[in-house]
This record gives structure tokens, C-alpha cells and sequence, in this order.
């Protein structure tokens, strides 16, 4: 499936608890298990890379500052909320666009 390129992983090694796949993207090359969704929560969470389509989550279409909150906040093409564009916890976001 080419729709899955950039999620499919370049190699994959072990068998059952001990599948890892290559991931695509990082240099160096890093191996993460597969049956426990490590990959799956690295390519989503590190490179933002979906696993439904293999393909870069999509960028809001406007974002702002919640005047109440402070938080970050997008909004959705889909549905054309406002929705948290922002970790709760106090740290910086690789992918923000997972937030909304």
C-alpha cells in the first residue's frame, strides 16, 4: 500500500512480544516494539504520522489564546470547533496538530 509509506516501518525483526519495526524517520535508526504500540505511539506522538492513512496529521485552520485559560486552542476544519491545541501538563508538544 503506498498510502502507508510513511507509516510502514523499513524493517521489521523478532517474532510475537519481541516485533520491533525500524522507524522510517529517525537517524539514527531506532527499533520499537510493535506488539505493545510502542511504534505506533512514537510515529503518532514524534512525527505525527497517522495510522489510519500514513499521512501527516492535518494543520488547523485558525489558532488562538484562550483568554480564560491561557491555553492554546485550534480550530477544526472538520467540525469547525475550537479545540485544545495544548498539552495540560506543562511541557512542550512535538505534534500539536494531535491536540485537536
Amino acid at each position: 500500500m503506498l498510502i502507508l509509506v510513511r507509516y510502514t516501518p523499513r524493517w521489521v525483526r523478532g517474532v510475537g512480544k519481541s516485533k520491533e519495526g525500524l522507524c522510517p524517520h529517525c537517524e539514527p535508526a531506532r527499533w520499537l516494539k510493535t506488539k505493545i504500540s510502542a511504534y505506533w505511539y512514537h510515529l503518532n506522538y514524534q512525527h505525527g504520522i497517522s495510522s489510519i492513512t500514513g499521512k501527516p496529521f492535518v494543520q488547523p485552520t485558525a489558532e488562538r489564546v484562550n483568554k480564560k485559560t491561557g491555553m492554546k486552542e485550534a480550530l477544526c476544519h472538520k467540525c469547525n470547533k475550537w479545540i485544545l491545541n495544548q498539552s495540560p501538563r506543562d511541557k512542550d508538544v512535538l505534534v500539536p496538530e494531535i491536540y485537536w
